[in-house]
């Protein structure tokens, strides 16, 4: 199986991916949204059993860039409908093109692939990519698929040759400690038999906590069920999986969170459903560079999903004693809470640019930055006493409306600050041709 480092979530293809790339020792995907610079496509395009996919982005040397967002693919013919309507970057023209350069179009002549050795560039999200679309698009940019004969015989070679060599080395672990155990059984013996009581006493006591623990267990996930932030709960022997509803903060919708939890583990894992639509380094206000924040999860929860412990014991010591809901409703406020304070992995107001909030973004930090948000409840730093207000939030001019990509590349073009540090260099500026 081939080894995926992923910006975003793929596993929809892992099996293409695979039979795809069978001999390639890992495929790199990257979240761009943005020109590919030329040096990064040859470094790439060179590389030696790795394959990098450049998922939203295009090659440096196209011109004439633009967003569009359409609801299907026509290819020889055949029509490849998405989900929902996806946004795209269409470009028109290329100068100086490299040599041994693919560029795919469909029928009606929208650019879809761009290749160059090992590295393929997606104007379009692989998450919202079919098999069949992937499939089409792989072969045509001269990819060779596996057979699912010949995947599944080396998938099974490959699983009964790493058992073999493990049951080997298993073998001979548990005869060099079988052989210790003999010599000291004869002496232990007597021990042993003593305790064997004692242990049948402890394992009643358990058995008839556990009991009552599973029907406790059981009767929070029935109100879980019930709860007006669920919008859909799975349980996988030991493991639970909640999916929120949609979550508001203040007038902002920052989408649906997927919450796991296995139990007598340390922690969930607290993941977003909803990718943030532009760049992680669109910059605002202040120019500052966002980065890190493409992968992060949430104010207080790192890329991996790990909330941060010292911003919300509650909700972890809630899980650790079995209270799924306590613990479930004190992460869907920790989800919502927010603190400058203490250390966040991203800054309020970049997290809401990340999700198309930009212009609401920009007002927020000439108001003077956010402070704190407690469960939904925003306080500024000219006033961290004081609760602000919906009412006074809208007078500012906050909406709660996401900007377009286009807006967003026309504000930051416009601004004398964003040319003067380069940032126009994502899709749409200067005509260099000219």
């Amino acid at each position: 199986m081939v080894e995926i480092n992923s910006a975003i979530d793929c596993e929809h293809l892992r099996g293409e991916i695979d039979k795809f790339f069978p001999d390639v020792n890992k495929v790199y995907i990257f979240n761009e949204f943005r020109r590919l610079e030329e040096r990064y496509l040859l470094q790439y395009s060179r590389a030696e059993n790795e394959i990098y996919i450049i998922d939203r982005g295009i090659a440096d040397v196209f011109v004439n860039g633009r967003y569009e967002t359409i609801p299907s693919l026509k290819i020889d013919g055949e029509v490849f409908s998405f989900a929902e309507p996806v946004t795209k970057i269409e470009m028109d023209s290329m100068v100086n093109q490299p040599a041994d350069f693919i560029i795919l179009r469909d029928d009606d002549g929208k650019l879809i692939a761009e290749r160059k050795g090992n590295c393929i560039l997606l104007p379009i999200s692989m998450q919202a990519f079919n098999s069949k679309l992937f499939n089409k698009i792989f072969t045509m940019l001269g990819f060779t698929k596996m057979s699912e004969e010949q995947y599944f015989t080396r998938l099974l070679m490959k699983i009964t040759m790493s058992g073999l060599d493990g049951s080997l080395k298993d073998s001979e672990k548990r005869l060099e400690q079988s052989e210790s155990h003999m010599k000291d059984a004869f002496n232990t013996y007597i021990s042993h038999y003593k305790t064997v009581a004692l242990y049948k006493r402890q394992l009643e006591g358990m058995r008839k906590f556990d009991t009552e623990k599973e029907k406790n267990i059981i009767g929070q996930i029935r109100r879980l069920t019930r709860s007006k932030y669920v919008d859909s709960m799975e349980v996988n022997g030991d493991q639970i999986t909640i999916v929120t509803k949609p979550i508001m903060l203040s007038l902002w919708n920052i989408g649906q969170y997927k919450l796991d939890y296995k139990l007598n583990t340390p922690m969930p894992t607290i993941k977003r459903l909803s990718m943030p639509i532009i760049d992680s380094r669109v910059m605002v206000d202040s120019w500052e560079s966002a980065e890190g924040v493409d992968g992060v999860q949430g104010f207080h929860i790192n890329s991996n999903g790990s909330p941060c412990s010292g911003n919300y014991s509650e909700m972890l010591k809630a899980f650790w004693m079995s209270d799924m809901l306590t613990g479930f409703n004190s992460a869907i406020k920790f989800i919502k809470s927010y603190s400058k304070v203490s250390g966040p992995y991203v800054e309020y107001e970049k997290l809401l640019a990340t999700f198309g909030y930009y212009k609401d973004s920009k007002i927020f930090i000439e108001k003077g930055k956010v402070k704190e948000v407690d469960n939904g409840v925003i306080y500024m730093w000219n006033s961290p006493e004081v609760p602000t207000t919906i009412d006074e939030l809208k007078s500012w001019g906050l909406t709660g409306k996401k900007n377009t990509p286009n807006e967003i590349e026309k504000m930051i073009v416009e601004s004398p600050m964003g040319v003067s540090n380069h940032l126009t260099y994502s899709i749409q500026f200067e005509d260099r041709t000219v």
